[in-house]
């Protein structure tokens, strides 16, 4: 997630978590924004989820609501994720789940890595502060649902978006 959200797409933070061959597979629910279904290799995954995406994307945020288990074989969470378009400024909210498959050979390193987008809503361009503040305010990536429900903004704004998150209110 830091190499997206904070725009570092230099390899050697990417060598960390993924294999050399490593996949990225995107299923997207979405009609709002558009990825590669898949994408394989390091420099690959970099230019799509780093380079390319930081091109008309900032101020990204990514939430993952569970805590990874050492030695896990597979590793599913759920998880929001806030930006905000550069050219219009409009924020975007959205949720979905990520699916991690590691090599059985240490260090362990992710063989796979599946984002399914569940939503993403574009919103309207008065409403990045307050979807910004929103997200500022929760203390760590790896929070719960409930902590990420109650802090969101009144009103219903990010119903749509915080709905599939429900799944994962037990854990964290």
């Amino acid at each position: 997630f830091c190499a997206k959200d904070e725009n570092r797409p230099h390899l050697l933070l990417l060598e960390r978590v993924f294999e050399p061959d490593a996949q990225l597979v995107v299923v997207n629910h979405a009609s709002t924004m558009s990825f590669p279904a898949r994408t394989v290799g390091l420099d690959a995954i970099a230019d799509v989820r780093v380079r390319k995406f930081a091109q008309t994307q900032e101020n990204i945020y990514s939430f993952h609501l569970r805590r990874l288990t050492a030695c896990a074989k597979q590793f599913t969470c759920g998880g929001p994720v806030v930006m905000s378009e550069k050219h219009s400024q409009s924020a975007r909210a959205g949720s979905g789940q990520y699916d991690w498959s590691f090599a059985k050979a240490a260090p362990r390193l992710a063989a796979q890595f599946t984002i399914t987008i569940q939503v993403m809503q574009l919103l309207a361009s008065a409403e990045p502060a307050s979807v910004l503040g929103w997200v500022q305010g929760l203390s760590d990536p790896k929070c719960s649902a409930r902590q990420v429900a109650r802090a969101a903004p009144g009103g219903g704004l990010l119903v749509p978006a915080l709905r599939h998150l429900t799944a994962y209110e037990s854990d964290a």
